[in-house]
């Protein structure tokens, strides 16, 4: 665990979530106090970053493979 992701003041914290938050509507996501890391909860997949830009990185990742993953499933054609 590195010291300077603890150094930020809870304020920027609230600041960093506020635009996640605006950026990713409908994704639950917070800052972990005990692991000072990011985390998110991304189409049933728990995700975690070290700083907020990474997590915006990878929610977006995320989104994209299970959108993948779902229209994958949804083009398949029945087996005879």
């Amino acid at each position: 665990m590195q010291a300077g992701r603890h150094a930020r003041p809870a304020s920027q914290h609230a600041v960093e979530l506020r635009a996640l938050t605006r950026r990713f509507p409908g994704v639950p996501l917070w800052w972990g106090h005990a692991t000072g890391n990011w985390w998110a909860l991304v189409g049933g997949r728990l995700v975690e970053a070290d700083t907020s830009e990474e997590l915006g990185r990878v929610i977006t990742a995320a989104r994209v493979h299970h959108a993948m993953r779902t229209r994958s499933v949804a083009w398949r054609e029945p087996s005879c």
